[in-house]
């Protein structure tokens, strides 16, 4: 649209713009006057309506060759914003796009006539400019009072005091209950000094009532006099009160040592926490870290003993924390720690058995084995804790004993694989697991843990890349491992992850049932419980599966990680959101982890947290997700050449994968000379999709991106049978109605494609999405899309 047709007025929204007069009008009849450059911005970007307009065009439009322009730039966005009443997290006007373009969203329309305006008195010379608006007008006044100075102030301030407080008060012997008391007194404290520091202001003439600039009342001097009595009684109150509290605790204290302590109920539980390395050499933490896992494997076997998570215990390595908050962090009764020191071909491994009540040690061993015996010495610590806490050692299950001896070589990379299993998936440690369990393989072949390993780590190869060669190879792994050791638990696990890759979900469902009657708290198990209900559309039970996995281990980032997967699946993006920011939180060095949180972030309209969080990920560790989630963003900002860069580099990483085959098809379709590329590209999709559907064809997702790909190479009838199938198994999965109302305007079914835009409003899908769909263009300009956004 021509900015020279836009001079006599046009509507944003419910404002009324007027750039011949500089004036805008505001929903209630209220004339607010713009300035020249605001007024050339917005003309800018309602000229391009509904499009990204980059940040280095409007800046040559509007101050060509000006020093800080860039910054000027930034100002006049953040005064238009403040104008219509938008905010950083509810764009309704004019929205960032990545960190180089805006566009105008808003309702647009021009004025159906030039209004008449009456004519204004001249301005008199000495009148002030109109009062700006009113956040705009409470930020400068804020600056101008230093709230923001004295509200940084007392944060740093009371962070120390915080600090020197958990330092110094249990030395004092102050009860628990006071470090409470003197955060929340912080956190009060932080509203009551903002509003001194907006009241009052320190002077030469001592601290004065701040009546603000214009109000042309006179500033009275209060003496400082006047509250020092006040300041001097609240700290002897205060001291008062802290050396009674004191007083009375240390009194309290003594009572309760005198006092005969009742015993508590779940005495038997335990947390065994990662055995630290000692070896002189160092560079064994891995055999401390496999060692532990195996260790707490072998005593949840062990009935009537109750056992915490593996991550929960892990998040206390190498932390100096009291072994009484260790208890009480994970609700175990007893704690299991120790060393492990390796010297050429011995291995000692030192143990110690604590009370978590009272911090005394009940019991303590050490255990001296040849290297080659190593995993016999599992069973050695299970039996000594289980006769420390006076239980009977279960041994009908697996024993070291009656496994086949491995080579004590092989004993390194297995301990080492089974430690990089427990790392999120990125490709590096995905690769390296491999290469251990394999190296431990090729010393050992008959090592049943050793197959088993590399049968999971395939799968998660495959999970990953969609290489079905990946799970290919993994089923004969899985059946060598069952063949050498059918009780191995790591082959019941390894056997249950192949089903549900597989997509054999009764059988998987079976397993899991098995491993969860063993071990109710096993977090992988319920996550693969989870995983295979719901890819039988049993919702509610998945859900439940997926969030005791997070209850019984809530360190663990495989819990928050699927569970935020399954909600982002099914709209509830504000909650997917949370599990996934945890995630980063439990493992900030996976790229995978950044690249999740960035996706949902996306879907939140936080284009620039998304970009970030991809960028971050890309820093960590180039991925196929990584790198097809950054195109994605510069799809919707209309920079299809960039996006389709980027999706090639995915496809480099992920060929496997038909959803970024798809992705990278449909940047392509939006470029008018390379739609035949676009067609091969989804050709291709649409075989990758179909042999994958093969396995799993009750797959929802599958159905519906095969009724989208078949849409755009012009076979509809394929199209509407695959959508239709898709819509009726899953109807609240995000993505299976997006590509449904993208098919249809594609076909022109304006009706099916309002509907499905309607589902995925009400499924969260965001609007902002919506509108800078280029799917969509040719409904954004039609009244009932319209009314839809503005719902």
């Amino acid at each position: 649209m021509d900015a020279a047709g836009l001079q006599h007025g046009f509507q944003v929204g419910e404002w009324l713009i007027e750039p011949r007069l500089s004036r805008a009008t505001s929903p209630n009849g209220q004339f607010v006057d713009m300035h020249a450059e605001h007024v050339q911005v917005l003309v800018a970007l309602a000229a391009r309506h509904g499009e990204a307009v980059d940040r280095r065009t409007l800046r040559n439009l509007v101050w060509p060759g000006q020093p800080h322009s860039d910054e000027k730039l930034r100002e006049t966005i953040a005064a238009l914003r403040a104008l219509f009443g938008d905010r950083p997290r509810h764009q309704h006007h004019i929205a960032s796009i990545g960190h180089e373009a805006y566009a105008l969203i808003a309702h647009f329309e021009l004025a159906p006539t030039p209004r008449e305006t009456p004519a204004q008195p001249a301005p008199e010379p000495a009148v002030a400019r109109p009062r700006p608006n009113r956040l705009y007008w409470l930020l400068g006044e804020s600056r101008r009072r230093s709230v923001f100075k004295v509200a940084a102030s007392y944060l740093v301030g009371m962070w120390i005091t915080l600090q020197v407080a958990e330092v110094t008060f249990a030395p004092l012997k102050f009860p628990d209950w006071w470090m409470t008391a003197l955060t929340i007194l912080a956190v009060l404290g932080l509203p009551i000094v903002v509003a001194l520091a907006w009241t009052y202001e320190i002077t030469p003439a001592g601290i004065v009532l701040d009546l603000g600039e214009s109000t042309g009342s006179v500033k009275l001097a209060r003496r400082r006099q006047t509250i020092a009595p006040a300041i001097v009684l609240g700290v002897a109150l205060m001291s008062g009160v802290t050396g009674f509290a004191w007083w009375r605790s240390i009194d309290s204290r003594s009572a309760l040592e005198a006092a005969p302590v009742a015993p508590e109920p779940g005495a038997r539980s335990i947390a065994v926490l990662p055995l630290t390395d000692m070896s002189p050499a160092g560079g064994n933490a891995y055999l401390g870290d496999g060692l532990t896992e195996e260790l707490s494997t072998r005593l949840a076997q062990v009935p009537g003993l109750r056992v915490a998570a593996r991550t929960s215990a892990f998040e206390f390595k190498g932390k100096n924390v009291d072994v009484r908050r260790i208890g009480q962090s994970l609700g175990v009764r007893h704690v299991l720690e120790g060393s492990v020191r390796r010297v050429g071909n011995t291995v000692r491994v030192t143990v110690q058995l604590i009370d978590a009540r009272t911090g005394y040690h009940v019991w303590a061993g050490n255990f001296d084995r040849e290297w080659s015996s190593v995993l016999e010495l599992q069973d050695d610590v299970a039996r000594s804790v289980s006769e420390a806490l006076q239980l009977v050692l279960d041994d009908t299950g697996e024993s070291a004993q009656a496994r086949l001896h491995p080579d004590p070589r092989a004993i390194d990379p297995y301990l080492e694989g089974l430690a990089l299993l427990r790392q999120p998936g990125d490709p590096s440690v995905l690769l390296n697991a491999e290469q251990a369990f394999r190296a431990a393989i090729a010393i050992t072949p008959g090592f049943a843990g050793a197959h088993a390993g590399l049968c999971r780590a395939l799968l998660s190869r495959f999970d990953h890349t969609r290489d079905r060669a990946a799970l290919r190879e993994a089923e004969p792994e899985c059946q060598k491992a069952l063949n050498i050791d059918a009780a191995l638990l790591d082959t019941r696990k390894a056997l249950a992850e192949l089903y549900v890759s597989d997509g054999r979900y009764p059988a998987a469902i079976n397993a899991y049932t098995q491993l969860l009657k063993r071990d109710p708290q096993d977090a992988d198990a319920q996550i693969g419980m989870g995983e295979a209900l719901a890819s039988l559309g049993r919702t509610s039970e998945a859900e439940a599966s997926l969030r005791r996995a997070v209850e019984v281990e809530p360190g663990y980032w495989a819990s928050h990680a699927t569970l935020g997967d399954f909600l982002f699946d099914r709209g509830r993006i504000d909650e997917a959101a949370v599990e996934l920011s945890r995630v980063t939180e439990l493992v900030p060095s996976s790229a995978a982890a950044w690249s999740n949180l960035g996706g949902v972030l996306q879907m939140k309209g936080d284009m620039n947290a998304a970009t970030r969080a991809y960028e971050r990920s890309l820093q960590l560790e180039p991925s196929k997700n990584a790198y097809s989630n950054l195109a994605t963003t510069q799809y919707y900002a209309g920079r299809f050449s960039e996006a389709v860069r980027n999706f090639e580099r995915a496809l480099t990483l992920g060929e496997h994968d038909q959803v970024i085959r798809g992705n990278l098809a449909d940047a392509l379709w939006q470029i008018p000379d390379r739609r035949t590329e676009a067609i091969e590209h989804y050709r291709r999709a649409i075989e990758m999709a179909e042999t994958d559907l093969a396995s799993t064809p009750a797959d929802p997702m599958l159905q519906a991106q095969l009724g989208y790909y078949y849409g755009r190479v012009g076979d509809t009838a394929r199209s509407a049978a695959f959508l239709d199938s898709a819509v009726a198994a899953a109807p609240d999965m995000l993505y299976v109605q997006y590509y449904r109302a993208v098919a249809a305007a594609d076909r022109g079914d304006r009706e099916s494609a309002l509907a499905g835009i309607a589902e995925l409003l009400r499924l969260g899908f965001d609007p902002i999405l919506l509108r800078l769909a280029p799917e969509f263009r040719s409904l954004q300009q039609d009244p009932e899309f319209l009314k839809l956004m503005d719902k």
